[in-house]
């Protein structure tokens, strides 16, 4: 995953009108360094971490990473895309075409569910 700025970070800590260094003691860090390298992207916060950043900040964890949240959905579709392609010849029962349904939403395709004779 590419690190990029957290501008969202720095953007929200700053319209709370917080400082690094209070940032840091809610999150229960040691110094302000930590919260520095987040919102310059230099260092991805772990899933500890980025939840407290939504206590914190009041917002969804797509919202302060957006471009995480982007490259991680942009990953799932591809590998939807590909799972679907492994469905074909499937006898189509009510479990496969729930799998088939999630998949359609997963890649924005509602043809892997509903046909167009692409896969089917």
């Amino acid at each position: 995953m590419q690190i990029v700025p957290l501008i969202q970070l720095k953007k929200r800590r700053q319209e709370l009108h917080l400082n690094q260094n209070e940032i840091a003691a809610l999150l229960g860090l040691g110094d302000a360094s930590v919260v520095s390298r987040h919102e310059a992207g230099l260092h991805a916060p772990d899933l500890r971490t980025a939840f407290a950043y939504q206590v914190i900040y009041g917002r969804a964890l797509d919202k302060l990473f957006p471009d995480a949240f982007d490259e991680v959905a942009a990953d799932i579709a591809a590998r939807a895309t590909a799972f679907a392609a492994t469905l074909r010849g499937i006898p189509r029962d009510q479990r496969v075409n729930a799998v088939l349904r999630k998949l359609a939403e997963l890649t924005g395709d509602e043809t892997i569910a509903y046909g167009e004779n692409t896969l089917w």
